[in-house]
């Protein structure tokens, strides 16, 4: 593939190169860029490949990029668009020449870009309602601080989940991307923890008979190890992809939500839906992936495929907690587990009566 200088460099009209495209820095921190606007299809093609790899271009050619990708015209700049890298800011100084040529002053200072600042959003809205449900069982007397040690344990790592992903949500849109790097691969080790943690949670909750009325107890064993398993797999494959700025904060985003369960199971009435919660609970799961998907649509023209893939797992898991957590099976696995414990006197797929 060309390089950003060769294509940057080549006039719509010809394919001899230019000098054009060279970055000069100011006394006051502002940098100007030069460049020669194109045709539609190597300016597209230039800005996916810098969407793919944010290591293939200088940081001036992609905040260059950006902005063009931003500007229904991008032949006429204008002081109002920003360029969406997240870490670059349209000047007051830009202007268009009579040839086509495009001067774009920019200055380093972080802001929220249109490309990053839906992801930070959304992670802000999945935070703040897990700190809603968890706050309000809390203060409804529901949550003790009397628990178990492990209640504890798990408490602690999963919010202290929530206070990472947002914080990298941050990071990332705010173009902090050396400190959010570093904290990407702790979270990798803390979603193994919550894997490991979370599974040992919910075979200790059963063995105490300590199922919620609105799951069916062997169902509730299968269902939470698979949730966090799920997202561990997602928020492994953002990491994998974490070079490509459309995937990754995707599958993160989809990550999140398979274990958003507990949080929307606090939120929601329960006495209204009743022994329906499991269907509710995973419809406001998807609502992050539907969302996503809504958004490319209408800003993009197209889906992305990454809400496809978060979308199609967090579906796959409903239905197996359905179908697998309805089964022989998960019977047969529930008796095992409490064998010898209280739990060992609740059915395995009968539904506990309501405290109400």
């Amino acid at each position: 593939m060309s390089s950003c200088n060769d294509v940057l460099g080549r006039r719509a009209t010809g394919g001899a190169k230019s000098t054009e495209g060279r970055g000069s820095s100011t006394k006051s921190g502002r940098s100007k860029i030069h460049f020669v606007s194109q045709k539609d299809a190597d300016l597209q093609r230039l800005i996916d490949a810098w969407r793919r790899d944010d290591r293939l271009y200088p940081r001036w050619n992609a905040a260059a990029l950006a902005f063009l990708a931003n500007t229904d015209n991008y032949a006429k700049s204008s002081a109002s668009h920003s360029a969406s890298t997240g870490c670059f800011e349209s000047g007051p100084s830009d202007r268009t020449s009579g040839d086509g040529t495009v001067t774009l002053t920019i200055s380093r200072r972080p802001m929220l870009a249109a490309d990053t600042k839906f992801f930070a959003v959304t992670a802000v809205i999945m935070a703040m309602l897990n700190v809603a449900a968890f706050s309000f069982f809390a203060a409804a007397g529901i949550s003790t601080f009397n628990a178990a040690p492990y209640v504890h344990i798990h408490a602690v790592l999963f919010m202290g989940w929530v206070l990472l992903f947002v914080s990298q949500a941050i990071l990332g849109a705010a173009g902090s991307l050396s400190m959010h790097r570093k904290l990407g691969w702790t979270a990798v080790g803390w979603a193994v923890a919550m894997v490991i943690v979370g599974t040992c949670t919910t075979v200790w909750t059963v063995q105490k008979g300590g199922v919620p009325f609105f799951f069916l107890p062997a169902q509730f064993l299968v269902m939470n190890p698979l949730s966090v398993l799920l997202f561990a797999t997602l928020l492994i494959g953002g990491v994998i992809r974490r070079r490509d700025r459309e995937w990754h904060p995707r599958l993160i985003i989809c990550g999140m939500a398979a274990i958003m369960g507990p949080a929307m199971g606090r939120l929601l009435p329960a006495p209204l839906f009743m022994y329906s919660m499991l269907t509710v609970v995973f419809v406001g799961m998807i609502a992050f992936p539907l969302a996503g998907i809504v958004r490319d649509k209408r800003r993009y023209g197209r889906v992305h495929p990454a809400w496809w893939v978060g979308l199609a797992s967090i579906l796959t898991l409903h239905v197996a907690t359905e179908t697998l957590g309805r089964s022989t099976i998960a019977a047969s696995l529930y008796s095992r587990t409490v064998a010898g414990t209280p739990g060992e006197g609740v059915p395995a797929l009968v539904h506990e009566r309501p405290p109400f």
